[in-house]
């Protein structure tokens, strides 16, 4: 009577690497479900923001958030952290002056520049994260 009592006993033993390492893939193909996107699709895009440098990926992260930093009708200035296409072509202007952005282009802005005493055109299409506003020094 005693040995059968002994059979009923289950030994709990802590789960195995193996063991658990399974259950991390089980978890990971469960949020692959979830979201449904493959997960070699998710591993390209994750390679494609590590090859980003960081003002790239702040950058869409502003333009996602739709967060606009700049006052309208705001003294500005191009920011450092601003692709060298842009500091270049906006660094011939004394003044740029931010006119908003442009409705159905999220995280896009009008601005008005001067080079020169009655000279000045206007810029459109320009990311509104590339861009802060002056100081109350810099003014």
């Amino acid at each position: 009577m005693l040995e059968n009592n002994f059979e009923l006993i289950k030994v709990i033993e802590p789960p195995s690497k193996e063991k658990i390492l399974l259950q991390e893939l089980i978890k990971n193909m469960e949020t692959e479900v979830e979201c449904g996107i493959p997960s070699e699709i998710l591993d390209d895009l994750l390679k494609q923001d590590h090859n980003k440098s960081q003002s790239e990926i702040d950058k869409e992260n502003r333009m996602l958030s739709g967060k606009d930093d700049l006052r309208q009708y705001s003294s500005i200035k191009v920011s450092e952290r601003a692709p060298s296409e842009v500091r270049d072509h906006f660094n011939k202007y004394n003044s740029i002056i931010y006119l908003g952005e442009i409705p159905n282009m999220r995280g896009h802005g009008v601005f008005v520049c001067f080079y020169g005493t009655l000279k000045n055109t206007i810029e459109f299409g320009y990311h509104i994260g590339d861009f802060e506003e002056l100081s109350e020094e810099e003014v």
